[in-house]
């Protein structure tokens, strides 16, 4: 399976959101007097580099309904960018939260860009952060950009959260903005990227988009810079027990941290404090961990038990370095060996025998002797 790669996708987001401005497509002001900042249909837009996108807007209320073929294209990776070319203020706002729901069984593979007035693209770059909000679950998930992408399952339905914190701003001035969140008033566009290989359909609807305040924000945005530490690759034992130990990085002072097993496995075990434990006995390949952050938040990680490196390692000429059973110890002598004959062994015993037994009768006739040369 290949590894997706958003940057680009990204990059020709940005582009296609300038060349609008550039060619002075309308841009109307819209201050909001509340937190709804929901989608105006008819500035709804669309880009890609290959795919069909489709893009209705007389979905559900407040919301795009979006679908995106390569049916018809040659093996590769494609990218769309569906976005809503308006002018914005989220100069008040610390976040924004969107409704999302992933309409096809493979994971939608997606990135959040936003373009401010001067051009410059803010989007969530590698190993960052938003929180996923899902009925049923009481905790914020937190879901991390890899290779470009925040990867959501089959089917996903729920409020993604986008803390100002995780929006970073992307070209050659990016590492001018060290403090992107103040960045984030005047806001020219904004959308979704997305990403799929060659033959495949994907179909996702977003919309509802909310802007939360700054005070309300605080708490998400310094979450934003929380990551697990620990290893992800974990030896299982041959004898004895393997342990791994887990912290939380980054956690503000007032908040607490426990770790958990998302499902029970036997043989393995996890204490709160981060200490792993596998026995010998543990078969799973992997295991699946959350680190609980205050009463909000959940981590969810996961971690790759794998054979010990024991069972496989050689010495240069081939000799196996893995733990021998005794059944399959070498001799360290040959049953021919005369000094190890039964025969023999068992004459040098008889002979210790008699030679002790000698020693002790001329001591005894020694003592006696001693004694009546003295009675005299």
């Amino acid at each position: 399976m290949r590894k997706y790669n958003l940057s680009k996708a990204v990059i020709a987001a940005l582009l296609a959101a300038l060349f609008l401005l550039g060619n002075g497509t309308e841009l109307r002001a819209h201050a909001a007097a509340d937190f709804d900042l929901n989608m105006n249909p008819k500035q709804v837009k669309q880009w890609s580099n290959g795919p069909k996108v489709t893009v209705n807007p007389k979905g559900e209320a407040g919301t795009v309904q979006v679908h995106v073929s390569t049916r018809h294209l040659a093996k590769g990776s494609y990218s769309a960018y569906v976005f809503e070319n308006r002018q914005r203020n989220w100069n008040n706002y610390g976040e924004i939260s969107f409704n999302l729901a992933n309409g096809s069984d493979q994971p939608l593979k997606m990135n959040v860009v936003a373009t401010l007035q001067d051009g410059t693209g803010l989007t969530i770059p590698i190993g960052g952060m938003a929180l996923l909000e899902t009925a049923g679950q009481e905790r914020l998930e937190a879901i991390f950009n890899t290779y470009g992408s925040l990867e959501l399952k089959g089917h996903f339905q729920g409020t993604v959260h986008v803390p100002f914190a995780s929006l970073l701003p992307q070209g050659p001035s990016a590492s001018e903005r060290e403090n992107p969140s103040q960045l984030i008033a005047a806001i020219a566009s904004w959308g979704i990227t997305t990403s799929l290989e060659e033959k495949a359909e994907q179909s996702f609807r977003f919309g509802n988009i909310r802007g939360i305040p700054k005070a309300e924000a605080r708490a998400d945005n310094e979450i934003a810079r929380v990551r697990v530490n620990g290893e992800l690759e974990v030896q299982k034992p041959v004898q004895g027990e393997s342990i791994a130990g887990y912290s939380p990085k980054g956690l503000p002072d007032k908040l607490t941290a426990s770790f958990r097993l998302a499902k029970p496995e036997q043989d393995a075990s996890l204490t709160a404090d981060g200490k792993l434990t596998l026995k010998a006995g543990v078969t799973a390949g992997q295991l699946s961990m959350r680190m609980d952050v205050g009463s909000r938040w959940s981590f969810p990680f996961e971690v790759k038990l794998v054979p010990s490196w024991t069972l496989k390692r050689t010495e240069k000429d081939g000799t196996s370095l893995s733990l021998p059973t005794p059944d399959k110890l070498s001799p360290l002598t040959r049953e021919s060996d005369p000094w190890l004959h039964g025969g023999l062994k068992s004459f040098i015993r008889i002979g210790s025998v008699l030679s002790l037994a000698l020693v002790l009768i001329l001591y005894v006739f020694w003592r006696r002797k001693s004694q009546d040369r003295s009675g005299f």
